[in-house]
């Protein structure tokens, strides 16, 4: 049995989503600690007296993953913030693959020889810098719910991509487009809506799918970025005295924003534990880009030679 058979692609990817949906949708429900549920303080009784210990605490067999500076346990707070993680890339995603094809297929039904990829300044600015002076001051103590603050979030996260996926889909249509069967199509009388309904949106599936899975890992780098910067899915709330940056979501570029000054300090399960999660998460999604993207080379290194 080959290790890479066509098989063994989709049960790899199958294993690695079935896995995600589940940490999103499923795992939260059996989460040992409530949303709101802390332990800023516990009292164990030791040869010495009775101890008073103060968050953050360490790692236990209570506490897998130790706690926050406010006693939330970590490992909950995993689970509850994965589906503002999950949600927002796959949305995102989403949007900058079926926004730039449709887009980028209208552009190159008004091109009649193939254009040469322009640039813009939107491309050449990092889009992460853009989004951060849109967000300041918008996400810090919020009025705003964190659903608002997220959809906005995902909405600036697919409209800043759209100038990257659009001329990708714009080029690869243009050479669709001037294919005998949609030749063949259009001389039959098809209109530009049934040939990309029929034609291009079935013959596009696995660039589609490709595209996809790399805008998840490029999303997932901006959220991490933003984090970095303290600018969390769904809002940051902000205190002073001391100042500290708290994801009210507690999605995991959040937890790993909020604890990035406490790298090589004693709280260590602070920063790992989120970072962990986080590098799983972005690992798992270039696997799968990685695993249709051989698979898809694989295809057609086949048909060429049929």
């Amino acid at each position: 049995m080959k290790l890479y058979s066509r098989d063994n692609y989709l049960t790899i990817i199958a294993i690695i989503v079935a896995f995600w949906f589940f940490i999103a949708f499923i795992a939260p429900l059996f989460a040992p600690f409530d949303f709101d549920e802390s332990e800023n303080m516990i009292i164990t009784n030791t040869e010495e007296g009775t101890m008073r210990l103060y968050a953050p605490h360490a790692p236990t067999s209570r506490h897998l993953f130790g706690t926050d500076l406010y006693g939330y346990d970590i490992f909950s707070s995993l689970l509850y913030g994965a589906k503002y993680t999950i949600l927002t890339i796959i949305i995102t995603a989403g949007v900058r693959v079926i926004g730039g094809f449709i887009i980028g297929y209208y552009q190159a039904l008004r091109s009649s020889t193939r254009r040469r990829k322009s640039f813009s300044v939107v491309q050449g600015l990092p889009v992460f810098i853009i989004i951060y002076f849109i967000l300041f001051g918008f996400v810090f103590n919020p009025i705003f719910s964190p659903l608002f603050i997220s959809i906005f979030q995902i909405i600036l996260f697919s409209l800043f991509g759209l100038p990257a996926t659009i001329p990708i889909f714009r080029e690869k249509l243009i050479v669709q487009l001037r294919t005998p069967f949609i030749e063949a199509a259009k001389s039959c009388g098809g209109s530009d809506r049934w040939i990309l309904i029929h034609h291009l949106l079935p013959h596009s599936a696995e660039d589609l799918l490709i595209q996809f899975t790399q805008e998840m890992v490029a999303t997932l780098t901006l959220i991490g970025q933003l984090g970095v910067f303290s600018i969390f899915i769904g809002g940051t709330i902000v205190t002073s005295h001391p100042l500290e940056f708290t994801s009210i979501t507690r999605e995991w570029g959040g937890l790993i924003g909020a604890n990035m000054g406490r790298i090589g300090s004693p709280n260590w399960w602070l920063i790992v534990y989120p970072l962990a999660a986080y590098l799983l998460l972005f690992f798992s999604s270039f696997t799968v880009s990685f695993l249709i993207e051989k698979k898809s080379r694989k295809t057609y290194f086949k048909a060429s030679n049929l």
